[in-house]
């Protein structure tokens, strides 16, 4: 047994190394597992990146051909254009050879002139010494002119202080000549005023018998005033008189755009008297009154120096 029991023992200090042994070969198994994995890890990234470099590539050559059929086309327009610069040589050396007879022809030309220049030269020589004389006659002429200026200068100065004299006189006709048009004017204006149209004047019949209704007015207000107690007689009197005057001269005008006689009441006359007098007939005073409107308020009253138009 005991021989039995060290055979087992035997055995298994063998089996536990051979299970070391295993559990070491699994370890590394299990290692290079790992590093396989690892491997096709990396295998399938490198199989990834080489998809991408393919299309790549493909793009690639798609650019290039695509760049091969613009170099083609290039190519074939270069050509063209390589063709098109020959025939443009060609004409250039027809251009060059007609150049070149016209430069000959010009050569020729510049020797002519340079003829003609040496004899301008000489001209120029000759038109130098002729210039130098006309400037000294031109400095002497310049002299003479000065002279001749400062003397003008004085007879301008005192032309001016003529003018301005003369200038001052004419603002003061001028003024005087507005002055006389504006009172002519003025003049002729109240001229025209009092004459009818027929004589080249602009008074109407209306004018006129406003022009009468004032001094008659006034002459009334103041035959009025006179037949009251404590008048001024003295001063009631001239005031009469003048409105007397200028109702007179205002109904002259009523008569010569109307027609009629002039006749100034006297003291104690009435319509019908006047009418009486004149007309042979003392009830023909409404055709006074009517004619005189203007200047009378009540046909029963007329005051002495009151003129009246008979029509």
């Amino acid at each position: 047994l005991q021989t039995e029991l060290s055979e087992t023992r035997t055995e298994r200090d063998a089996l536990q190394s051979e299970l070391a042994e295993v559990e070491g070969a699994r370890e590394i198994l299990e290692a290079e597992l790992a590093t396989a994995r690892s491997e096709q890890a990396d295998l399938g990234e490198q199989r990834a990146l080489l998809r991408v470099e393919v299309t790549e590539l493909e793009r690639e050559l798609e650019t290039t051909e695509a760049a091969l059929t613009e170099a083609r086309t290039e190519a074939a327009e270069k050509a063209e254009r390589i063709a098109a610069l020959e025939t443009d040589k060609a004409n250039l050396q027809t251009e060059l050879e007609t150049a070149q007879a016209a430069t000959k022809a010009a050569r020729e030309e510049v020797s002519d002139q340079a003829e003609r220049i040496a004899s301008l030269e000489a001209d120029k020589a000759a038109l130098q010494t002729e210039f130098e004389d006309a400037q000294a006659e031109t400095a002497a002429v310049r002299e003479e002119a000065a002279e001749a200026l400062a003397e003008t200068q004085g007879e301008v100065a005192s032309l001016q202080s003529t003018l301005a004299s003369a200038q001052a006189e004419l603002n003061r006709v001028t003024a005087e000549r507005d002055q006389i048009q504006t009172a002519a004017a003025r003049e002729l204006a109240a001229l025209r005023a009092v004459l009818p149209p027929e004589e080249g004047g602009s008074l109407d019949a209306e004018s006129a018998r406003a022009a009468a209704a004032e001094p008659a007015q006034t002459l009334r207000e103041a035959q009025q005033a006179m037949r009251r107690s404590g008048a001024d007689r003295e001063a009631l009197e001239a005031t009469i008189e003048q409105a007397a005057s200028d109702m007179q001269r205002a109904q002259s005008l009523v008569s010569r755009t109307e027609g009629g006689t002039l006749y100034q009441v006297g003291e104690g006359e009435t319509l019908s008297s006047v009418a009486a007098r004149f007309y042979g007939e003392g009830n023909a005073w409404p055709r006074i009154y009517q004619a005189n409107q203007h200047v009378l308020e009540n046909p029963d009253q007329v005051w002495p120096g009151t003129t009246l138009v008979l029509p």
